[in-house]
This record gives C-alpha cells, sequence and structure tokens, in this order.
C-alpha cells in the first residue's frame, strides 16, 4: 500500500480541536461547592479550538496521581479502552487523525492512520475495516506514548457519577459542533431529592440511571456515557470510500475489486434517429410518390434537346432551358377628335430563339488594378485605432527548488570549517524559523543500551514544527551533555533537509537533488556517516 495515495477517507475521529475542560453548570448542593470545577484544558480566554502548549495540555489539579499515557502498556488495552482513549486525544489536543483505507491484492483491507508530524501504515490484514482501524488506533497510541508521555488519560465511565474534573458536557458540544449535528438536548427528570438526565445527540438517545444530588452532575455523568458510546461504536463505510488496489504491471485498465463496480441504471429514452422524408409519408401513398417521381423525371428528359444529352447516359439530369421571349402586348389606336385612327407600330421581326448559351450570373465582374505590387489596404494596420493593446500574461512557473536552492547559496557562503551549529544558525536564518532547543531526556523505553534520547522543540510560525514539537531526534548512550547537544545539532540539520525535500517532492537519490543540490546532498551524505560509524 503506497503512502503517496491521494487522501479521499472519511474521517473517524473530530477533525477540530475540541475544548475539554471547562465549567460544568453549577447548582446550589453542598457536595458540588465542594468539590473545585476546573479548567485544566481550556484556556480561560482567546479562541478555544486554539492548540495548547505542551506544559498546558493534560494537567490536572486533582489530589489523586493523574495516569500518564507513559505508564501504560498499550498493547495491553482492551479494545473500547483503544478507541476511547485515542478519540478522547484526538478532540482535545486537536490530533486530527484522517484514516485511508485500501484494498489489497488479495481482497483485505488495509489502512494508513495520518495525525500530525506521525504517519502509521497498516497493511491488509483484515477483511474487516473496522478490525483495521483498531490496529491502527493502537498504533497511533504506540507513537504518542513515546512522544508525550506527560498526556493525562481520559477516566472511563464508571457506575457512579463521573467528577467534576472532565467536563463531559462541554466535550458532546465541541464534538457535535466540529461534526456539524445540532447542538445535543438534556432532558432532565427529578425524583425527590436525585436527578436523572438522558441526551439527544442526533436522533440518537443515551440514558443513564445513576443517581446523581445535582442536575449539573446528571447531565456531566449522562455526556461522559454518550461520549464513550460514540468513539467505541462501528463505523459503517460505504463501498466508495475504500481505495481499489493498484492495477498488476501488465493490466492496461484499473481492476476494481467486487462491490466497487459503479452500478448504472438502465436507461429507458430510445436512441435518437434521423426521420427519412419516406417515413412521414403513409404506407399507401409510398409506392405513388415514386412513381410520380419517375414520371416527372422522363418527362423532363424527353423535352431536353438532345445535344444537351449524353448519348450513353440516359438519366442524366437536363441542362439549362432557353429563355422564353415574352411578345409584347400591342396597343389599339384610340380615336382622336377628327376621326381619323392612329395606326398600330409595326411589328419588329421576331427572331428565332438564341441558342443555348451559359446562364448569366449576377456576379460583379471586377477589373484586376494595373499595378500588381500595390499594397492591400486591408493589411495596413490602423493607426489611429482607440482600443488598447492587450498585453498577454505570461504564467509564472515556480521552481520547487527554489527554498532548497537559497538554503544552499546560504551554507556556501560559510567558511569550509565552519561548525555544524554555525550551519544550523545559517539554515533557521533563511527559512525565518527560531533556533530550536534541544534537551537530552531519559528513554520511557526502559532501553538499557540506549537510556536517553534527544528531543528538539521549535518555537517559530511554521504549523507543521509547532505541532510536532518536541521532535525526537534519536535514541542515545550514556554520555555527556555537550556530547548529546552536538549529536542533537547534526540531526536537527538532517531532519530540516529532508523536512524541505519531501515539501519539494524530490528523493534522496535522484538526480535533481544530485546535480542542481550537490551541497546539501554531501552535507546529508556526511552526518549520516557519521551517525552509521
Amino acid at each position: 500500500m503506497q503512502e503517496d495515495e491521494e487522501i479521499n477517507t472519511s474521517h473517524m475521529f473530530p477533525q477540530l480541536s475540541l475544548a475539554a475542560m471547562t465549567e460544568s453548570a453549577s447548582s446550589a448542593s453542598v457536595l458540588t461547592s465542594q468539590l473545585p470545577r476546573v479548567s485544566p484544558l481550556r484556556p480561560s480566554h482567546g479562541d478555544p479550538f486554539a492548540r495548547l502548549e505542551e506544559g498546558q495540555i493534560f494537567e490536572s489539579s486533582v489530589t489523586s496521581e493523574p495516569i500518564r499515557l507513559g505508564s501504560i502498556d498499550v498493547k495491553k488495552m482492551t479494545t473500547a479502552a483503544v478507541l476511547f482513549t485515542f478519540g478522547i486525544l484526538g478532540v482535545i489536543a486537536d490530533l486530527r487523525p484522517c484514516f485511508t483505507y485500501k484494498y489489497g491484492p488479495d481482497g483485505k483491507i488495509g489502512v494508513r492512520l495520518q495525525i500530525y508530524g506521525h504517519t502509521v501504515v497498516i497493511q491488509p490484514v483484515s477483511e474487516d475495516a473496522n478490525a483495521v482501524r483498531i490496529i491502527a488506533c493502537r498504533h497511533g497510541l504506540e507513537k504518542l506514548r513515546k512522544f508525550h508521555s506527560s498526556w493525562i488519560l481520559p477516566p472511563q465511565p464508571i457506575d457512579g457519577p463521573s467528577g467534576p474534573e472532565w467536563s463531559w458536557v462541554q466535550i458532546v458540544q465541541d464534538y457535535c459542533r466540529a461534526q456539524g449535528f445540532p447542538s445535543p438536548q438534556y432532558v432532565e427528570c427529578r425524583l425527590e431529592t436525585q436527578y436523572f438526565c438522558d441526551v439527544i445527540v442526533k436522533d440518537r438517545v443515551f440514558r443513564s440511571a445513576r443517581q446523581c444530588v445535582s442536575l449539573g452532575e446528571a447531565q456531566n455523568t449522562v455526556a461522559h456515557i454518550a461520549m464513550h458510546q460514540l468513539l467505541i461504536a462501528e463505523v459503517d463505510l460505504s463501498p466508495g470510500s475504500i481505495l481499489s488496489p493498484d492495477p498488476p504491471k501488465h493490466a492496461s485498465n484499473r481492476d476494481l475489486l467486487p462491490g466497487l463496480k459503479p452500478i448504472v441504471p438502465q436507461s429507458d429514452v430510445k436512441p435518437f434517429t434521423l426521420p427519412v422524408e419516406n417515413d412521414n409519408l403513409p404506407r399507401s401513398l409510398e409506392q405513388d410518390f415514386a412513381n410520380s417521381l419517375e414520371d416527372d423525371l422522363q418527362h423532363l428528359m424527353m423535352n431536353c434537346p438532345n445535344e444537351n444529352r449524353h448519348p450513353r447516359a440516359q438519366t442524366k439530369a437536363p441542362g439549362p432551358l432557353a429563355p422564353v421571349q415574352l411578345r409584347r402586348a400591342t396597343k389599339r389606336g384610340v380615336r382622336r377628335r377628327g376621326g381619323k385612327k392612329k395606326k398600330p407600330p409595326q411589328k419588329a421581326k421576331q427572331e428565332p430563339n438564341p441558342p443555348l448559351q451559359q446562364a448569366k450570373t449576377n456576379r460583379l465582374v471586377t477589373k484586376q488594378p494595373s499595378n500588381p505590387q500595390r499594397p492591400n489596404s486591408n493589411l495596413i494596420p490602423l493607426l489611429n485605432n482607440r482600443i488598447s493593446h492587450l498585453a498577454e500574461e505570461e504564467e509564472k512557473v515556480e521552481d520547487k527548488l527554489s527554498l532548497l536552492k537559497e538554503v544552499e547559496t546560504a551554507l556556501r557562503e560559510l567558511h569550509a570549517t565552519a561548525s555544524y551549529w554555525r550551519l544550523l544558525e545559517r539554515f533557521c536564518h533563511v527559512l525565518k524559523i527560531g533556533i530550536p532547543a534541544i534537551n537530552q531526556f531519559p528513554n520511557l523505553e526502559d532501553s538499557p543500551r540506549f537510556p536517553h534520547v534527544i528531543r528538539a522543540s521549535f518555537d517559530s510560525k511554521n504549523p507543521y514544527l509547532s505541532r510536532a514539537s518536541p521532535i525526537w531526534l534519536a535514541d542515545i548512550p550514556l554520555m555527556s551533555h555537550n556530547e548529546a547537544h552536538a549529536l542533537g545539532v547534526q540531526k536537527v540539520i538532517v531532519y530540516l533537509l529532508q523536512f524541505l525535500r519531501e515539501d519539494a517532492d524530490i528523493s534522496p537519490c535522484s538526480d535533481e537533488y544530485r546535480d542542481e543540490l550537490p551541497f546539501l546532498r554531501s552535507l546529508e551524505m556526511e552526518i549520516e556517516d557519521r551517525f552509521q560509524r
């Protein structure tokens, strides 16, 4: 399954950053007044959908120690726990998970999960899309556990009321807003001193029979249950949302799997045929019409002179007929007063019909100019025209390697003995980003060979670098702080080069990268060789 396949999928989880911990509805209850309602995951002012900083995410003021993401074993988690945990993390931390499903050659389904800064590819292993989605979510939690070990896990629904530390009412409200659903509706019920509540989310009713001492607690409990049921439910995928497998090399057309072939309804419209003139006549008149045409043709052939007919072509159409000479009407003489009559004018002798000549046309015969070298006036351009000249705009072709070439030019200006730290400073200056902070952290995988990891945190306007921070660079053995920092500087240079190459869509082994950017290619190979040794 190739990763460069065009994404055309349905998102299983929210795409926007939903606020997770806000103020719940307060009540005049003694219990709710004793428990603090904090909002650790959402800022008190500003954009509620803005992504929070690393230190602000998942910090709670609860007295009990929360469960961190780095302290769990993802492989031992149940299916419902994996879906619920991954879904809530995607809602709160603005992970924007994107699932791309695709058939394999054997008819099984694979998936590619994309979250900010990470890509998880699951090969076709099952015929059920939901089973593949669970595997992708489990691998996604493994990725997040490696980079964000301090995140707090959301609590699972319990038998009693949900605690006030998590405002599930606001989570459901923002979830519906992101999915385009109408606002959830709460139906309250009070039985003496106990409160019960139902919530309706897009024609689905979620109900809780747990007794609560306040209305706000009842709404928060039923919202917690509704969010849990929405995230662990199976997703119905249409056949069109799963991409077809790649065609074999010997096939010319794309082979669609069963279920993906387009179903075209049979058309009831008859094809249009051009009507023939004889089709409009009744059956009884068709023969008479043909006979009349024959008779007319024979009559014309009989009246046509013999010299106009070819001796071997008896059915040839007749030539032009001779013009008919109309006789002038004569006027009778008018009697005068004297009684004498005026003699009528003598008739001119009528000449016989002239021989057949070529029919004259109405075309005007114009004389050719005497000077053949005289220019045509139609070709002379207008000198006093009032129409402005239309200038054609040239299309500007952007060079995809322009930024890489600018970086290479800036690094070439440095001295040949310049340090990697100097190269990183010039690199960040060209990209207009701040120099990242490189720190050393303990490895959470408890590897005796590599007890520490190096991470880089970017504080820049680039949305990808800010979301992906802190970026894992390498697992390192036990070494001093200066050595780890020097190693991290080299890894950041390689990371930025790979980032620009992926943006320009060129391969490190391509001829274009080797011929046009030789300095950057040699720098990247030099750092990679140092790591391999």
